[in-house]
């Protein structure tokens, strides 16, 4: 090949690459990036954590998201370890990971008292652990973003942020006796941009993400305003809320509540008290909100269910269509959290005997049905 050949080919293929690039641009499509070494696979998790003796929530089990049967979990040997969820998203290396919130178990020796540690469950080995100035108070939830992070509620009534990076976690496995790296968390509480509800300040719980393009704008949690009962205030009961956050994560710059059948009309309608939701897309396709609700104290917890209305105009979650009550067979649930299966079309509640009741979410929902006793071997693979 002569030199002007060779220089006419690299000319050609310069303009070519332009050209696809130009395409690209005005396609909206977007090369990839490089990706973080914390990054994660898009393989959601198969199991789920969830208490066997709530609301004490000392003792956990691993539930197949498409069975419904349980195992016991093997937590960390260090410290005491509670409020467990597992990430949405296998590691690098093809481990499943949960978070979960530790206390020390010495607390005179200890530097740190408390915060959250990322562990692995097949071998329960830690990976990464967070120091936290304020005490959680209830499960987490994963929002997916280049470093994992966790939102979850703290005994000052906020939802917190916390940023766990696994970027340094070693390409080999720890010991099992080797303390892992902590540190403390930099992030803190999510404040409002915008005017709370109610008269005063207000309690938030029990946060949920979904990774489903339609809603990962928001989180949902269960909000608690201050009322005036007579001439006093006094915190109402928990209602279910959507929370838009800014940019950064660390702001709420938007927030309706979620009005389903129960609360969204009638003379008592402020006295219904929703719990523990959980999002599902449903085997057709559309998103679903699955939560429990009762009327007044002293009632029984129903477990409900409906697909998620967005407003064409603000494109923002208003309410459920279809919110009906899941039967269960018969059986009392306890306001512990509620999983959904992998496809959507199952919920997975607690009883108050402590067993794990299985309810159908079809608009012509079956009876819910006591799983049977836990076998491992129907549990799919927790590592690589």
């Amino acid at each position: 090949m002569s030199l002007t050949t060779l220089v006419r080919s690299i000319g050609l293929l310069a303009i070519l690459w332009t050209l696809a690039a130009l395409g690209i641009g005005a396609s909206g499509l977007r090369v990839p990036g490089p990706t973080s070494g914390a990054a994660s696979t898009a393989e959601p998790s198969p199991v789920e954590a969830r208490p066997v003796n709530w609301p004490v929530a000392s003792r956990y089990e691993l539930v197949d998201r498409s069975s419904g049967r349980g195992m016991p979990i093997r937590l960390p040997a260090s410290d005491r370890w509670t409020m467990l969820r597992v990430c949405p998203w296998r590691g690098s290396d093809g481990e499943v990971r949960a978070a979960g919130h530790w206390v020390a178990a010495d607390r005179e020796a200890a530097d740190d008292l408390w915060g959250w540690g990322i562990f692995r469950l097949s071998d329960g080995v830690v990976v990464a652990r967070v120091a936290t100035d304020v005490l959680p108070s209830g499960r987490p939830c994963w929002v997916a973003g280049p470093t994992p992070t966790i939102l979850y509620p703290a005994a000052d009534g906020r939802i917190h942020r916390c940023c766990v990076d696994l970027a340094s976690e070693s390409a080999h496995p720890p010991e099992p006796d080797a303390p892992p790296g902590q540190r403390r968390a930099s992030s803190g509480p999510i404040a409002w941009a915008v005017e709370p509800p109610g008269i005063g300040e207000v309690l938030l719980d029990e946060p949920a993400w979904s990774d489903d393009p339609r809603l990962r704008r928001w989180i949902f949690a269960t909000l608690r305003p201050q009322v005036y009962r007579g001439r006093k205030a006094a915190y109402g009961p928990p209602q279910i809320w959507w929370l838009e956050l800014g940019e950064d994560g660390r702001v709420i710059v938007a927030a309706g509540r979620v009005a389903g059948t129960l609360g969204s009309a009638g003379r008592d309608a402020a006295e219904i008290a929703e719990r523990s939701p959980a999002l599902a897309i449903s085997p057709d396709g559309e998103p679903r909100l699955v939560y429990l609700a009762r009327r007044g104290d002293t009632g029984t917890w129903g477990l409900r269910s409906g697909i998620l209305r967005i407003d064409p105009r603000t494109r923002r979650p208003t309410s459920v269509i279809g919110d009906a009550d899941v039967p269960v067979a018969g059986r009392t649930l306890t306001d512990s959290p509620l999983l959904v299966s992998t496809d959507g079309a199952n919920a997975f509640a607690t009883s108050v005997g402590g067993g794990l009741v299985t309810a159908r979410l079809a608009r012509d929902g079956a009876p819910g049905v006591l799983v049977p006793p836990p076998a491992s071997a129907d549990l799919p693979s927790l590592g690589r």
